[in-house]
């Protein structure tokens, strides 16, 4: 059982309900039989406290064991160092989080201190009444009922939520994407009883449709295009918390052969003049992509051993 930190909150949240369903995804294939039953057509969007949702919500991560055939887990296994450092950036924020003690802030390093924000969503699935996780069906007490009127919608928790020992084999809560943030808040830790994260919840959503939600936020999804993230270096470099953080001296590195390239490109008499992709589009007009030209230059005219001193002359 969580040793979970006793708070007043009200049971009541208010929600805010998103249609997103389109007519055309009414002929998307369906087998209740096999676990994939119709979705709901909307899904709600509201902010909790993290460690309240901490309580109300259970993770199922996969295993590969004789229990497969009753497959509930979609989730990685739990990574305590990951959620660590999230921890750790959530206090001290960025770059303070990967410097010095990770217990305490030396004077030196105070003005490094910066947000840890979290906006990042939590997605979860809500239980319905009746639902049979493994070889459990929830309580009719731990459902989590769903509310509306004319003006509102609004989620009513749990009554036993206020009870230290509520501690149910079923939760109403299932986390679908964001279990290392949601554990990296401390039960014990009293300052962060306030802080909020936001939650996109879906309601009685099958395990397979929750698969395919985790495969396409967490496998789908294409890294940032890395010739945009050099455009950005001349509006981060001016900031101090870049300048002291440990990449500092690759940054710098990339951040001088971002502005030679800045400047054969904006030149008019350069022979790169608008030849060189600068946001890595996917267009056929240029000759090669800011990410390429900056790689190609970093390994040819800066040494390996160059620090942020070397740039300062």
């Amino acid at each position: 059982m969580l040793n979970f930190v006793f708070m007043t909150f009200n049971k009541k949240i208010p929600v805010l309900k998103v249609n997103q369903w389109l007519d055309l995804w009414n002929t998307v294939p369906v087998n209740e039989e096999g676990g994939r039953k119709p979705p709901q057509h909307n899904f709600y969007v509201f902010s909790i406290k993290a460690p309240l949702l901490k309580k109300l919500s259970k993770v199922y991560p996969r295993k590969a064991d004789a229990m497969r055939e009753v497959e509930i887990g979609i989730q990685r296994r739990h990574d305590p160092e990951r959620s660590s450092e999230i921890s750790n950036y959530l206090k001290r924020g960025y770059p303070l989080s990967e410097m010095g003690n990770k217990n305490t802030i030396p004077n030196e390093m105070k003005d490094l201190q910066m947000p840890g924000w979290l906006p990042t969503v939590i997605v979860a699935n809500i239980l319905t009444k009746n639902t049979k996780r493994g070889r459990e069906i929830i309580r009719d007490e731990d459902v989590i009922n769903l509310h509306s009127n004319e003006e509102s919608n609004w989620i009513e928790l749990p009554d036993d939520i206020q009870n230290v020992d509520w501690d149910p084999i079923v939760p109403p809560i299932e986390i679908i994407d964001g279990q290392h943030r949601l554990w990296a808040f401390d039960n014990e830790d009293k300052s962060i009883d306030d802080f909020e994260l936001p939650v996109v919840a879906f309601f009685d959503l099958d395990i397979t449709w929750q698969a395919y939600l985790f495969y396409t936020i967490n496998v789908k999804p294409k890294r940032i295009n890395k010739s945009l993230a050099y455009d950005l270096y001349p509006i981060l470099r001016i900031q101090e918390w870049l300048e002291r953080s440990p990449d500092t001296a690759n940054i710098y590195k990339e951040t001088r052969a971002q502005e030679v390239i800045e400047i054969l490109w904006s030149y008019k008499k350069s022979p790169w003049y608008n030849r060189i992709n600068m946001l890595g589009e996917s267009q056929n007009n240029f000759t090669i992509t800011q990410a390429s030209f900056i790689r190609n230059l970093v390994a040819s005219f800066i040494k390996t051993s160059v620090s942020k001193l070397d740039f300062s002359l």
